[in-house]
């Protein structure tokens, strides 16, 4: 095997260094897939953070989408009316916080491959799916669950709340 003819090298020439290159290697592989796996972690861990703090911002603004629904209804707006401008709203800001998530990974990743590592960048394809469809549609459902409430619910209810 390979140890042993390392072996009969080091026998045959004492005064020679010799490297397990293929140790080597692999041990630098193993690096580069902690130094990415370091890299997802802190994606995950901000896509999660964001969807929190989306979640709070939400508490503290439904009093005003709670006002808004109701001025809009108040001037003819129709339930789905109202509740298509809040679809929409939601879908915008999750393709936005998606796409700036995606884009803040893919500098990150890049200056870390390329600048720490100095590999090659490598496309990761669940990140995008994670970034660009699963965190907006988090979004979008977070959202709608907390509007779903003011949906068939009249003016004069909604203006108490306030």
């Amino acid at each position: 095997s390979d140890r042993t003819l390392l072996r009969e090298f080091v026998r045959m020439f004492p005064s020679a260094t010799f490297f397990d290159v293929d140790f080597l290697l692999n041990r630098i592989r193993q690096i580069a897939n902690n130094v990415s796996y370091a890299v997802e972690t802190v994606l995950y861990f901000s896509l999660l953070s964001s969807i929190l703090v989306f979640l709070s911002i939400e508490v503290i603004l439904r009093r005003y989408r709670i006002y808004s629904t109701a001025i809009l209804k108040a001037v003819g707006a129709n339930s789905q009316l109202v509740q298509d401008i809040y679809r929409i709203e939601f879908i915008v800001v999750g393709l936005i916080s998606g796409i700036i998530a995606y884009l803040l990974n893919i500098v990150f990743s890049y200056a870390i491959t390329n600048y720490v590592i100095e590999g090659e960048f490598i496309f990761n394809i669940k990140t995008a799916i994670l970034c660009l469809l699963i965190a907006p549609l988090l979004v979008y459902l977070i959202g709608f669950l907390s509007v779903k409430r003011n949906k068939e619910v009249p003016v004069k209810s909604l203006l108490s709340d306030i």
